[in-house]
């Protein structure tokens, strides 16, 4: 369902799990067990990171069992050879039509519940799939076009049945299967300062190649003691303004339901600069900057603090009977 969004809380870092300062330092990715004194808290080092100078490096992958859930994450180099950017244009029935400057082809994300089966996997093939439709459908053959990738929900048919015959049903047509809702994830959850059991942040495909604009999809994860997070975004910068579409999936451990919101920004970049501007003093020359820039104020993390969502919805899946 659409409806109209509510206000985030202001000031929070809710992907990062702490209280963030407007204009102070940018939060880096250096790796620390956090301070409650000071109020910080970053990521914890997870089994997989090496430490390259003063940065935790991920060596390709990371894998994390908790709570009865398995995660993994992936990371490879972007796909380089010609001939296997054709390939991969030609199976997705692009004809040929170049692919994204970017294509991590061995990128991925999962969270997979042991028990029951089902599992959530976010992929750069399953990522460039849902674009090609989507450029196929709009006849634009532009990168430039909206993702509409929601990552896959898949169940274990053996588990699932198995969870049936326990439950003495035949069927469970509302089992992993999403359905619209009221329910919110909760924002106070999300923000606690807590340890950080596991933590990645994934490039699926991006393309700068056009010189009007740049895309990008990628995926980040956050495993908490109770809870865990993650996030699919799609975001897009032209001359014309940003599009932002952020679909975010949240489970709490031992509720039998998981809860995915979707949130869209969207402005002009004269629209954009205003809202940044109500938000914090814009000097002069930064200003100038911007009118030569005009990406300057496009930013992820800026749109998503100084615009509010214009569409949002939300469901509620069900992962256990």
């Amino acid at each position: 369902i659409l409806s109209e969004a509510q206000p985030l809380p202001p000031l929070l870092d809710v992907w990062e799990g702490r209280r963030c300062e407007r204009g102070g330092a940018q939060m880096t990715h250096q790796v620390q067990e956090g301070n409650k004194e000071t109020g910080t808290w970053n990521r914890p080092s997870t089994p997989m990171y090496e430490k390259v100078g003063e940065e935790w490096v991920s060596k390709g992958w990371n894998e994390l069992e908790h709570k009865g859930w398995l995660f993994k994450a992936v990371q490879r180099p972007a796909m380089s050879s010609a001939q296997d950017k054709t390939q991969l244009s030609h199976e997705l029935g692009l004809g040929g039509t170049p692919l994204p400057s970017t294509v991590l082809a061995f990128n991925s994300i999962q969270a997979i519940n042991q028990d029951t089966g089902v599992s959530l996997t976010f992929d750069c093939q399953g990522a460039m799939q849902a674009w090609a439709s989507e450029i196929q459908r709009n006849k634009t053959m532009s990168w430039l076009s909206p993702n509409p990738f929601k990552g896959t929900l898949a169940t274990d048919k053996v588990k699932f049945r198995a969870m049936l015959n326990a439950a003495k049903r035949i069927e469970a047509t509302e089992f992993a299967r999403p359905v619209p809702t009221r329910m919110r994830i909760p924002m106070d959850l999300l923000t606690k300062k807590d340890h950080i059991h596991f933590y990645d942040a994934v490039s699926l495909a991006a393309d700068d190649s056009s010189s009007a604009g740049q895309s990008e999809v990628s995926v980040k994860i956050r495993v908490m003691a109770d809870f865990f997070l993650i996030l699919l975004r799609c975001f897009i910068v032209t001359s014309e303004g940003v599009l932002m579409r952020d679909l975010r999936w949240f489970h709490r451990f031992g509720d039998k339901f998981m809860i995915q919101d979707e949130e869209i920004r969207q402005a002009s970049l004269p629209e954009l600069e205003k809202a940044v501007a109500q938000q914090r003093p814009v000097s002069a020359s930064v200003t100038e900057q911007a009118i030569h820039n005009s990406k300057y104020f496009s930013q992820p993390d800026q749109v998503w603090e100084a615009l509010q969502p214009r569409l949002a919805s939300n469901n509620l899946i069900a992962i256990s009977l």
